[in-house]
């Protein structure tokens, strides 16, 4: 999604390598933009910092599931070796998982994300 924003002496726009440019208001490009949305530049503001924490939180949700997978490989590894308490202990990061999973339910989750707690190990 493109964002432009108008000021006294065009239209700004964000341009899809993410650099921006000013267009005169009479500009035939304008015409051509395709789809936008005109917003403040607070509202840009605003939008960015919000795709800013939204990028922020999926890495680390990313990051959370690298670390459910490493534990479930190792717990695998136990399960088939006969060590006890490595089911247990699998059940309860494949429940961890499930949780992680289930975050990003809620509308807005990014913005103030409540990761659950990871098992013990």
């Amino acid at each position: 999604m493109k964002y432009i924003f108008t000021k006294d002496d065009g239209i700004v726009i964000e341009m899809d390598n993410g650099n921006w440019d000013t267009l005169p208001f009479d500009s035939p490009l304008i015409a051509e933009l395709g789809e936008f949305k005109t917003v403040t530049a607070e509202e840009y503001e605003a939008a960015k910092k919000e795709e800013q924490l939204k990028t922020a939180a999926e890495a680390t949700r990313q990051a959370l599931f690298a670390e459910y997978d490493k534990k479930v490989l190792q717990y695998q590894r136990e399960v088939r070796l006969g060590i006890a308490g490595a089911e247990e202990k699998l059940a309860a990061w494949d429940a961890y998982a499930e949780s992680l999973r289930a975050i990003n339910d809620a509308e807005g989750w990014y913005l103030n994300p409540q990761w659950p707690p990871q098992p013990e190990a």
